[in-house]
């Protein structure tokens, strides 16, 4: 492990509790129950676990000071330089994120990253380690979706659909603590050009916001948004995604000078 003596040292486990926690967290075993759907368990030959973890981000927001390093252990150990003036005790957000390009390119949650004052992403894959701060080139406070752009190369990437799943397609998600569910999708409603709102059947928790969701080809259907509960047993009764086709993203990316 490298030593950072000169650096204020965080831990940060890979199995982040959700800050914002709600009536009913799904846990892993209930999510874990939800995989029978699925014929295998594996997509281009690789557990789907790992697929995801490969190409999603942890996103984190308004830390005192910049990422100095990082240990790529199970549980990571992420070094912030050492500020004089920066406070002992301070609060951070966090969410996830789908890599969307090899050069950088993310998908998340606008609410993620909303009124940040700054975004730092971290690979969640040692595999495919890298860090990097992020700035916000596209944003919708309404649709609750925002591309990412930062310094960093990533070997993997999720190949985005190319027109609006079909009604009970399969589909996979993670978010902030590497777990995977399995659903199908209930409904499919239009917002924008080629973008879309998907409910499934997926169960997914509010700290899972920015995550992928997936069909079981591996390609990236949608962007955790919100999930809907009963209140009167907690139980949640649907997740919400945003779906964002291929063409939409490189249009709104040739038009803000991605190169």
């Amino acid at each position: 492990m490298n030593t950072f003596s000169s650096h204020i040292l965080v831990i940060v486990v890979s199995m982040l509790a959700c800050s914002c926690v709600g009536p009913h967290q799904a846990t892993d075993a209930e999510k874990s129950k939800t995989l029978k759907i699925l014929q295998s368990n594996h997509v281009q030959g690789v557990p789907y676990a790992d697929y995801l973890s490969l190409r999603s981000a942890d996103v984190f927001t308004n830390f005192p000071t910049e990422i100095a390093g990082i240990d790529w252990d199970d549980i990571r150990h992420i070094h912030l330089k050492r500020d004089q003036d920066a406070p002992k005790k301070f609060k951070f957000g966090f969410g996830s994120a789908a890599v969307v390009s090899k050069d950088g390119l993310f998908l998340t949650a606008q609410h993620v990253i909303d009124h940040a004052q700054n975004i730092w992403l971290v690979s969640r894959s040692k595999d495919n380690p890298f860090y990097g701060r992020a700035m916000v080139i596209w944003e919708s406070k309404i649709d609750d979706i925002a591309i990412l752009k930062a310094d960093v190369v990533s070997h993997y990437h999720f190949e985005l659909v190319t027109e609006p799943p079909p009604l009970n397609t399969i589909v996979i998600a993670t978010g902030n603590n590497g777990s995977i569910a399995a659903g199908r999708i209930t409904s499919v409603s239009t917002l924008d050009n080629r973008m879309h709102e998907i409910e499934h059947t997926a169960p997914t928790n509010q700290g899972d916001s920015g995550g992928a969701l997936i069909d079981d080809r591996g390609n990236l259907v949608g962007i955790h948004r919100q999930v809907e509960v009963n209140w009167l047993n907690s139980k949640q009764t649907a997740s919400w995604a945003i779906g964002f086709e291929k063409g939409r993203l490189k249009e709104l990316t040739k038009s803000h000078h991605h190169p």
